[in-house]
């Protein structure tokens, strides 16, 4: 769909001469350096009905200068101590989901008795606590991945494709200190790739010929990184992936970098489109088991695994940069009944309307 919308959105080849040629958005998809995706899937009701919403698919554009500089104010103004300005933390806690820590029934189970009903109440609490402390634990990770990359956007703009500032009147200083913001902004770029959870992809293919080897290569690095980290074995929590790209020098288009990547991230990581249907549940009769049979029974109807949510940022390139340029990936929290995942710039722009 990301793709289809991304090809309309520019130049139209038609043989039509009634219709329209005049691109919607942009003249050429290439254009389209920060990309943002989300899934949301409207089930029926519990009687089987659909609710009042339709499929619809909903675009949000704007200009690379607006987003950046919006970008740049909430980073300037989270910079500044001053008591007149608004407390941002009040508009940043729904960002993310709130982990709170173990429970004490998560971790103090008696041992079993000879009551049998304690016994199974008991072995419930058991499954329930690993489940729970194996979800908290992948949620924490994932979001202070995504924490780490909305600091790297936020300290390293400069760092995004096309935002090379003109040189002014202002002369030789004024080259100086953009060269030092340069250089600023791409260590916070290289901080946050250099984590742990970021995956190294090959380079992005330079011919369509080299396609083919290019996806061979990325399901071997996402199944080498899927092996060396255990706690990702199963996914109990809605995935989101990020790909940050520095393009090859004939450019590249961030829709097809997607479309090379995502199937092989469902394959290898498996990634459940509503994994708190997998959490213990009580026992048979019991309508929490009848929702949650009800529930896997209409996930046949779709790709049950998927990621909920992805993002493509691409970087300009530097002097340091191969020719092939690079592509990483990293691992973030997606879409889920507790979270809706949305781009930093998105985000940004509700808190700027926001303030006074």
């Amino acid at each position: 769909m990301a793709k289809w919308v991304l090809d309309v959105l520019g130049e139209t080849h038609v043989s039509d001469s009634s219709v329209d040629l005049r691109p919607s958005l942009y003249r050429d998809d290439r254009q389209v350096k920060l990309l943002h995706v989300t899934l949301h899937q409207n089930w029926p009701g519990q009687d089987g009905s659909r609710s009042a919403a339709v499929p619809a698919t909903w675009i949000f554009a704007q200009p690379l200068r607006d987003v950046l500089e919006d970008i740049r104010v909430m980073g300037e103004l989270r910079s500044r101590n001053d008591p007149e300005l608004p407390d941002l933390a009040e508009l940043d806690e729904n960002d993310y989901p709130d982990i709170g820590g173990a429970e004490a029934w998560d971790v103090d189970v008696p041992s079993p008795g000879v009551d049998p009903v304690q016994n199974r109440i008991n072995d419930f609490l058991v499954r329930w606590g690993s489940f729970h402390n194996a979800e908290r634990a992948q949620k924490v990770a994932l979001t202070s991945m995504d924490l780490q990359l909305d600091l790297a956007l936020e300290l390293g703009w400069r760092r995004i494709a096309n935002t090379r500032l003109a040189q002014s009147a202002a002369g030789h200083r004024r080259r100086k200190l953009d060269e030092m913001r340069d250089r600023y902004a791409a260590e916070h770029w290289e901080h946050v790739l250099s984590f742990p959870f970021n995956i190294r992809l090959p380079p992005l293919p330079a011919t369509q010929a080299e396609r083919d080897s290019f996806r061979t290569a990325i399901r071997s690095s996402l199944d080498c990184f899927h092996r060396r980290w255990p706690a990702w074995k199963t996914l109990l929590v809605p995935l989101k992936v990020t790909l940050i790209v520095v393009p090859p020098l004939q450019g590249k288009d961030l829709d097809n970098v997607a479309l090379d990547v995502l199937p092989a991230v469902h394959d290898i990581f498996r990634p459940h489109i509503e994994p708190w249907q997998l959490s213990p549940l009580y026992p048979e009769g019991d309508e929490a088991a009848a929702d949650r049979q009800r529930a896997m029974k209409r996930l046949k109807s779709l790709n049950s695994e998927s990621v909920t949510a992805y993002q493509v940022i691409e970087l300009q390139r530097m002097p340091s940069d191969p020719p092939a340029g690079f592509l990483q990936l990293m691992l973030g929290l997606g879409s889920g009944y507790d979270h809706v995942a949305q781009s930093l710039w998105i985000r940004n722009d509700s808190k700027l309307l926001r303030l006074p």
